[in-house]
């Protein structure tokens, strides 16, 4: 048994190495701690001051490196759409910005945007309301656009087929001006986009725009970019050349999901659609153009820095 004697002793002990190492620090060692303090916090503030003028330098690469590739965006992709006839489709989430980034690229480029189309969220709605009158409408637009409706798979991406046969043809007349701008004007009304069709062209190249999909579980996300995603599809069969976008990349997370991404995993959208995942830079603006170029020549890309991109800009096209 631990009687008195023993935590007397403890006591004592504790208070003797506290005295000691009072002693100690107040005489013999007080200067050998203060001067490596001294030098310590000498030293950390010398790094911090590096640092700061690393991250100021840094900064002021990065602003006159964003001033340079915007002031020759235009001499890099002046041309490269000449007389062709670009289609947006801006998905749900995508700022402003970058809708007018995408246009601006493909008129320095020589292109003219032969329509911008915001397609709502309610296009993908699973609820049993929503998806029957969409269905019917589009049953009936298939037939007045001249699309085949089948019992197969087909029939599933109907709505998919509908819209991208509206808005993109390989040829220059399509399915038929009128009866393009009919179908879009019922889309718009029924809140499925949102589109001015009266001054729609058949358009031979697609840009589609994404933005981050945060709306539900992960599970929902997954299935919301696997709807966007034969979409997209869809518009690329319809169309001479397509690209997929997004502004900034976003990586894996739980709570977003990247409709880039999704195609980049994908087997066979990835060697269908090329995809962009850095437009709101001016070189994933430039390689927005030259994805589509690349695609008119027969490859595929991806670019930018996000997962998934095989080179951070697409190539420029070989000279005459």
């Amino acid at each position: 048994m631990i009687d008195f004697r023993y935590h007397l002793v403890s006591i004592v002990s504790i208070f003797l190495a506290l005295a000691v190492g009072i002693v100690l620090g107040a005489g013999p060692l007080q200067g050998q701690i203060g001067d490596t303090l001294t030098s310590e916090i000498t030293q950390l503030r010398a790094d911090k001051t590096s640092l700061r003028d690393q991250v100021t330098t840094l900064e002021k690469q990065g602003t006159d490196d964003r001033a340079y590739a915007e002031a020759t965006l235009g001499r890099v992709v002046s041309g490269a759409l000449s007389g062709r006839a670009v289609a947006l489709v801006v998905l749900p989430d995508v700022d402003a910005d970058r809708v007018t980034e995408a246009a601006s690229a493909v008129t320095l480029a020589g292109g003219t945007i032969a329509s911008t189309t915001r397609v709502q969220g309610s296009w993908i709605a699973g609820n049993t309301a929503t998806k029957s009158d969409r269905d019917a409408l589009v049953s009936r637009l298939a037939t007045t656009l001249g699309l085949t409706v089948t019992a197969g798979s087909e029939s599933v991406n109907l709505p998919d087929r509908v819209l991208a046969a509206a808005l993109a043809s390989t040829t220059a007349t399509g399915v038929g001006q009128e009866a393009a701008r009919a179908a879009l004007t019922e889309l718009a009304t029924a809140k499925l986009i949102e589109v001015e069709a009266e001054d729609v062209v058949p358009a031979q190249l697609v840009v589609v725009l994404s933005g981050p999909i945060t709306a539900g579980t992960a599970k929902d996300r997954e299935a919301a970019a696997a709807s966007w995603l034969r979409l997209a599809q869809a518009l690329d069969t319809a169309a001479t050349a397509s690209v997929l976008t997004t502004g900034t990349p976003t990586a894996a997370s739980e709570t977003s999901t990247s409709l880039v991404t999704a195609a980049r995993a994908d087997g066979a959208a990835s060697k269908a659609i090329s995809t962009v995942d850095d437009t709101a830079t001016p070189m994933g603006q430039a390689s927005l153009v030259l994805a589509l170029v690349q695609q008119e020549d027969g490859a595929t890309g991806h670019y930018g820095t996000g997962d998934g991109a095989s080179a951070p800009f697409a190539p420029l096209p070989d000279g005459p």
